[in-house]
């Protein structure tokens, strides 16, 4: 089935490549060196299930890989590069040299317990908008040798020994995981601190040849080139002696405890023995001395038929088989020998989740996507058989495992539909489950721009300072749902959005601030992200705000700030603020003056004119202002209007007083602020005096009043 899904998976249309066939379209030789050997495709490839692999000798479960691909062409036109992988860290980027081949070194990792390794390769071309992946197969293969350290030459019957086994690797081996019997001899093979340790019992009496089976997690390579997952059976002659105290067999192995441990009785078959009395009580101890602690109670029933006895045992404390035996005592005085696990119920107390570079966290919470590790921590929790309900490739890391704690490696898919994922033990549930949440981390908010007039803004890109024109209709936030999620999940996105509006005197007009919810779309988690609540079409600011953005004065200013909401991602979100300016070329208004000093000069008389008193004008003109800067205006202005000269003169002989009409030009050398409304502009004009009807030009500097 693992073989089938990796051929799915291999042609599926996500990039990936058939392996053989595009490694051969691009390269004519491929080498793996590794340690002090090396594999060179596609001399030494293999089929294995069909599949061709390039097998791999390796003599550590984490080892130091060169790769050298050679192209077909002499001058490829491709870039090489190496795909960032959970099968191997990359510690040289692959590199041309020699005008040969591409070089590069990895690290593979845990080759032991990896059952399909890849090297990943993404090669880019000038004419494909997407690079093309390929894969090359590796199948490691490793020397395993068994030996015994201390063989056992005899064994008491009923009595259990442990024996430690030496092993290159030993983490090669799989262990049996439970009891087996073969003939005469009960044997258990297990991993314990990452030594291999065998657990033996006698229950016949004689010499017996023992040959204990040994089965591989990756194999080794025969003579013929075989590739073989069983070593030679180790094999040892074994003396199983009568017993110095009788061992009586009880029909039961195990027995686990119930809560209320000093409450429990439990009906056995024990062997019987003459020495043993019906219908009395004998006690339980962990030891043959007097003084031992009270472990169970035994009360003798009565003979069966099978030349056993019926009896009850009321176990009182924790007891495994491979610490102690345990003795049945008739007050002091030790009589037989037997044994039982006495195991706690199997009970999940803690569930701990890890993420790719992220520490152990105590949670029950997955996204889904997700590829976790999974530490559950309890009472002897290594008997159950673990399973989780909706999870992929679920593998048990048997290296990080113990007696109270099981480490799993495992996926979350990506459409799964369950929020609740119930873990089981023994195909039987537990109280504990994984908890599916959808993600909710902040993405960039690329996914939001701003519209204004038919153009668009990118909010992550804008300018914190933009200039629209005065009677804008509307400023709109447009929206961008099927951005967000993409080969990485965010989930739904809170956005808070405030915006404040200022006049032109910089005095607050309105201001206003609103959540929304911004769903991602074109996701595979799309079906299951809420609908309630989501926005789907775009903001327009003037639906926001009580004053609307075409009824702003000039020089206005629009703040805007897009945020993701506090009290949903704290510190962590992301913020953003633009302001608006309402800003014009140029401007419109009366103003009104009295310039003095003025130097007229009528066309037809002579001389250089006549300087006047202090007149009075009145003048409709244009003011230009200055690109990207908040209401500066140039130091100079165009109108005309009505001249009144002299018109403060009230001398009966004055014969200069006169109404003109004028086309000005005013300089402004002095700067003064908006606000001011007085000012000392310089004039150049002409035009034609009512009075005398003449024309004539002028020159001179005034005061301005702006109404």
């Amino acid at each position: 089935m693992n073989r089938l899904l990796l051929l799915l998976w291999l042609g599926s249309p996500l990039g990936l490549l058939s392996a053989q066939a595009g490694l051969a379209r691009y390269f004519s030789a491929i080498q793996v060196r590794l340690d002090t050997a090396s594999a060179e495709w596609p001399a030494e490839q293999v089929l294995l299930d069909g599949i061709p692999v390039l097998p791999i000798h390796y003599s550590e479960a984490e080892s130091l890989a060169e790769i050298r691909l050679t192209p077909r062409a002499f001058a490829p036109p491709f870039d090489l590069y190496l795909v960032r992988s959970e099968d191997y860290e990359i510690v040289d980027t692959l590199a041309w040299e020699n005008d040969r081949y591409f070089r590069g070194r990895i690290r593979l990792l845990n080759l032991t317990r990896n059952r399909f390794p890849q090297i990943r390769l993404d090669l880019e071309t000038a004419n494909a908008s997407e690079p093309l992946r390929l894969a090359i197969e590796l199948f490691p293969y490793t020397d395993t040798e068994v030996s015994w350290r201390n063989p056992p030459a005899e064994l008491f019957i009923g009595e259990e020994y442990s024996f430690d086994l030496e092993s290159n690797p030993p983490r090669n081996i799989r262990p049996t995981g439970r009891w087996v019997t073969d003939g005469p001899v009960y044997y258990q093979l297990s991993l314990r601190d990452g030594r291999l340790q065998l657990d033996v019992q006698g229950i016949e009496l004689g010499t017996h040849d023992f040959r204990l089976p040994l089965r591989l997690r990756r194999p080794w390579r025969d003579s013929a080139g075989r590739f073989l997952y069983e070593l030679p059976p180790l094999r040892q002659p074994l003396v199983v002696k009568p017993a110095r105290l009788r061992y009586l067999n009880m029909n039961r192995r195990e027995l686990v405890l119930a809560t209320e441990r000093n409450r429990q009785q439990v009906e056995i078959e024990l062997d019987y023995d003459p020495r043993l009395q019906p219908g009395k009580t004998y006690r339980v101890e962990a030891q043959e001395a007097p003084g031992g602690y009270l472990v169970a109670e035994l009360f003798t029933r009565e003979r069966l038929a099978n030349g056993r006895m019926l009896s009850w045992l009321r176990p009182f404390d924790y007891h495994r088989r491979q610490d102690s035996y345990l003795y049945i005592k008739d007050g002091d005085e030790a009589l037989y020998l037997t044994n039982i696990d006495l195991l706690p119920a199997l009970e999940i107390d803690r569930i701990e989740i890890q993420r790719p570079g992220e520490d152990w966290e105590t949670t029950h919470h997955v996204h889904p996507g997700e590829r976790i590790g999974i530490r559950l921590t309890g009472e002897a929790i290594y008997r159950g058989r673990v399973q989780f309900s909706g999870l992929e490739r679920v593998v048990q890391d048997t290296i990080l495992s113990t007696e109270n704690q099981l480490v799993f490696r495992a996926h979350v898919p990506l459409d799964i539909a369950e929020r609740n994922l119930p873990i089981s033990m023994e195909n039987s549930p537990t109280d504990r489950q994984l908890v599916v949440r959808e993600f909710s981390r902040p993405h960039p908010l690329n996914f939001l721009d701003f519209r204004i007039a038919g153009r668009q803004y990118a909010l992550d890109g804008a300018d914190p300072l933009l200039f629209i024109p005065a009677g804008t209709e509307d400023i709109t936030i447009g929206l961008h749902p099927d951005q967000i999620d993409g080969e990485q999940l965010y989930g739904p996105q809170p956005i808070r959005i405030e915006v404040e509006v200022r006049d032109r005197g910089n005095q607050l007009v309105d201001r206003k601030e609103e959540d929304f919810l911004i769903c991602p779309e074109h996701s595979p988690r799309t079906p299951y992200y809420p609908t309630v609540g989501c926005q789907y079409d775009h903001i327009s600011l003037n639906r926001l705000l009580r004053r609307r953005i075409f009824e702003l004065e000039s020089w206005s200013t629009i703040r805007v700030r897009v945020r993701h909401q506090p009290d949903q991602f704290g510190t962590g979100g992301l913020d953003r603020t633009v302001e608006f300016v309402l800003s014009e070329r140029s401007s419109f208004d009366i103003d009104v003056s009295f310039p003095a000093g003025l130097v007229t000069k009528k066309f037809g008389e002579a001389g250089f004119g006549n300087l006047g008193g202090i007149s009075m004008a009145m003048i409709a003109q244009f003011s230009f202002f200055k690109e990207r800067q908040i209401d500066k205006p140039k130091p100079y202005k165009f109108g005309a209007g009505f001249l009144a000269l002299n018109a403060f003169n009230f001398d009966e002989g004055n014969s200069n007083r006169d109404l003109g009409v004028v086309a000005l030009a005013s300089l402004y050398p002095i700067r003064t602020k908006y606000s001011s409304r007085l000012s000392f502009p310089l004039y150049l004009g002409g035009g034609y005096f009512l009075g005398d009807k003449q024309w004539f030009i002028l020159l001179g500097p005034g005061i301005r009043v702006r109404l």
